[in-house]
């Protein structure tokens, strides 16, 4: 399947190397691809996000039974499996839990706390703006 442009479009460079236009190409509009072109983008970088999805970030919407579920409280390196146990340690201290509740309370956006610790957007139109 051929990948596509975050607009859906196929990627037309006018002769020149994607490599040349844009500093960031990230491959992937799940989750982890669209905050990653987010911030790059705001640091001022030309982003090319592709996915070979019909919409960027679809399956966010369904994530924790269609209630959008965007962090967990009760993150811990010990939950994941990796070849290198220390990845986990690394990643969770560089960017917390705390760290996406506060750019979201920033937004204002209103969320529900789940009493097993995760937190979701709390209306639908609230879902579609995070995800």
């Amino acid at each position: 399947m051929q990948s596509r442009a975050l607009q859906s479009a196929p990627l037309k460079t006018g002769g020149t190397k994607a490599v040349d236009k844009f500093d960031v190409i990230i491959i992937g509009a799940g989750a982890a691809g669209l905050f990653c072109a987010a911030q790059a983008g705001q640091r001022g970088r030309r982003v090319l996000l592709l996915d070979n999805g019909k919409k960027p970030g679809r399956k966010i919407l369904m994530s924790g039974g269609g209630r959008c579920n965007f962090t967990n409280m009760y993150t811990d390196p010990a939950a994941y499996l990796s070849h290198n146990p220390h990845f986990c340690k690394s990643a969770l201290a560089r960017y917390t839990q705390w760290d996406f509740i506060d750019l979201v309370n920033r937004h204002k956006m209103p969320t529900t706390k789940r009493r097993w610790g995760s937190s979701s957007a709390t209306t639908r139109r609230r879902r579609l703006s995070i995800c």
